[in-house]
């Protein structure tokens, strides 16, 4: 980021689909992330989505998106995070990092009480970011360590196990 720009992280407008699904295409080696996105939206599936603006375009994008658990636990609402996608020529700036932190805080004040991903172990555990595995749920991709899993309230792990379902549409894209 050079000097004359900031950083500007608010929630996605209708103005910004392109540039999303440019930045997801960009940052993924597959469109996956980029039709996720699309389909996801389209479905009114998505419950946080957050871009980061910088030099007046967007260069970042968060979306968080709701998870069941099986067996069911209707007390808990859950949110899973992905994808998390930062343009190339903007990558290892800050930039992911702050749309974590964001998207982390809206969870918490929209009452989720936890939130689950797929992902670098070694990016997520800087967030709090736990196995998911270590705290009784299972992923539904086997996933292992890459499946993590982040409290936002005390004691929610405590109290629930099983296996973690993204959105059919994560299917149906083609994970």
């Amino acid at each position: 980021m050079n000097s004359h720009s900031s950083l500007v992280i608010r929630s996605e407008i209708s103005s910004d689909e392109n540039e999303i699904r440019v930045v997801n295409l960009q940052a993924f080696d597959s469109a996956f992330e980029a039709n996720l996105v699309d389909l996801m939206r389209i479905r009114d599936k998505v419950v946080i989505s957050l871009v980061g603006i910088l030099d007046q375009r967007v260069v970042g994008y968060i979306m968080f998106s709701l998870v069941n658990i099986d067996p069911p636990y209707r007390k808990y609402t859950i949110t899973g995070l992905a994808p998390l996608a930062v343009a190339p020529e903007y990558q290892n700036m800050g930039i992911g990092t702050a749309l974590v932190h964001s998207g982390i805080h809206i969870c918490k004040d929209n009452d989720f009480d936890a939130i689950v991903l797929i992902g670098h172990p070694d990016y997520y555990t800087r967030f709090g970011f736990v196995p998911g595995n270590s705290v009784g749920l299972e992923s539904e991709y086997n996933s292992t360590d890459a499946f993590m899993a982040l409290e936002l309230k005390p004691g929610v792990f405590s109290d629930i196990n099983g296996l973690v379902r993204f959105a059919p549409e994560f299917r149906e894209v083609g994970v």
